[in-house]
């Protein structure tokens, strides 16, 4: 087939353009020497710039085209749990009420917080005192929490002033305290058991950050942990503690161990499989973990955590 004109040819340069556009990217539009008025100029491709000779631009078939990502990206894998800990430490000024309580009274402290968790995941006050005594086992040295019961005296003095004090605790108030993030990592072990602990007897992570350290002491105390992580549960778990001062554990919003109270360090157990049917909880599910601690007393501070979970994945943390 032959043209004897120009426009001719120009349609026969613009076909073959069409029909190897997959294949060379060559632009749809004629060239500039198709009618367009005078000057000889054509109008130029929307999209485009007039007299541009960089790369053409991407072929538009109708409306926008929906970026979907490299097509030959692999898909994204989990990230790996691991056995960390991410606490939030709330260092306080020597100001609050609550901190240097100490009453020696080391079987206060059962009920001090509500049986469920609050609807911004922290702890709800309910007694000062505690609306049951703690019973532990053992020496000062070796102390293990048993059980609670009713009160069989009235220690009368409280150990944490009220409602609106305790409610700063874990919660960012300003000019009351300074919030730092401090991880600890759970290590193996070794002895065979698969365990993962955590162990300090001078868990101090703050030291000379916040307010400073405690006045005519070598360490910050007087400040509280909080920590909030998500874990599958599989039969056989087991989540020990040994510290000082408080200690509260949610698992599925309900309260799984109550330390609570300025006392010696106390050791406590929380078996996962025993206390499943109180927790709402069943193998193979998914649940949150609320840590609430506070170290509220200048003498020492423990704390030592040993658990077969050893995955544990972070939760964020409401201020």
């Amino acid at each position: 087939m032959t043209f004897s004109s120009s426009a001719g040819l120009a349609l026969l340069k613009a076909a073959a353009c069409v029909a190897l556009l997959p294949l060379a990217g060559c632009s749809a539009a004629a060239e500039d020497t198709g009618s367009a008025g005078a000057g000889g100029k054509g109008s130029p491709v929307a999209g485009t710039s007039s007299g541009a000779v960089g790369n053409a631009p991407p072929l538009q078939t109708g409306g926008s085209i929906p970026d979907l990502g490299p097509i030959d990206s692999e898909p994204t894998e989990p990230e790996e749990c691991k056995s960390v800990l991410e606490l939030t430490i709330r260092d306080f000024t020597a100001m609050h009420p609550d901190f240097e309580a100490y009453r020696g009274i080391n079987d206060a402290g059962c009920g001090m917080v509500a049986p469920t968790i609050g609807p911004d995941s922290k702890p709800t006050f309910v007694s000062g005192l505690g609306t049951m005594k703690r019973v532990i086992s053992g020496d000062f040295s070796n102390a293990v929490f048993t059980a609670c019961a009713p009160w069989d005296w009235s220690p009368g003095l409280v150990v944490i002033t009220s409602q609106d004090t305790f409610n700063q605790w874990y919660r960012d108030v300003e000019g009351m305290n300074q919030t730092f993030t401090v991880p600890i990592t759970l290590l193996d072990a070794g002895d065979g058991t698969g365990n993962v602990v955590y162990d300090s007897k001078a868990f101090f992570p703050i030291d000379d950050m916040g307010f400073g350290n405690t006045p005519n002491q070598q360490h910050n105390f007087s400040f509280t942990t909080e920590g909030h992580v998500k874990f599958e549960y599989i039969k056989g778990q087991k989540f020990t503690f040994r510290g000082d001062d408080d200690l509260w554990i949610y698992v599925n919003g309900k309260l799984a161990l109550d330390l609570g109270g300025t006392h010696v360090p106390i050791a406590a157990t929380l078996d996962f499989d025993v206390q499943a049917a109180s927790l709402g909880i069943v193998p193979g599910g998914n649940y949150q973990m609320d840590i609430f601690h506070a170290e509220r007393h200048t003498s020492e501070s423990n704390f030592r955590v040993e658990t077969n979970i050893r995955c544990f994945e972070p939760v964020p943390v409401v201020r």
